[in-house]
């Protein structure tokens, strides 16, 4: 299954959501209502949870498509560590999570 990294144009936050969630022409996409950052997140991306009526529906721009989702991952941490230069060690690199939309938990 494909993932896709976003940019959401409405506060420059970055994202990794599975093409399900993509629409009209991957410029909008469905988000879901509950806590970006937690386990219940992570696994509605990897399952790929098919959008509720609940769900937000919001202008993105997709920035690359991989079948792998930890690739998105690395493609967003390395996007995050070249602009900010403050990135420069893994104590550091939470402060690169500003405009994260979801950040993954173990």
């Amino acid at each position: 299954m494909p993932f896709h990294v976003v940019e959401f144009l409405q506060d420059n936050s970055l994202a990794v959501v599975p093409s399900a969630w993509l629409t009209n022409k991957d410029t909008y996409c469905f988000w879901p209502p509950f806590p970006t950052a937690g386990a219940r997140m992570k696994r509605a991306i990897l399952d790929a949870v098919q959008p509720g009526d609940d769900w937000d529906v919001l202008e993105v721009r997709s920035l690359t498509v991989t079948g792998i989702f930890f690739i998105c991952i690395r493609l967003i941490l390395n996007y995050y560590c070249a602009t900010y230069t403050f990135c420069t060690s893994i104590s550091n690199v939470t402060l690169c999570f500003q405009n994260f939309k979801y950040l993954p938990v173990k």
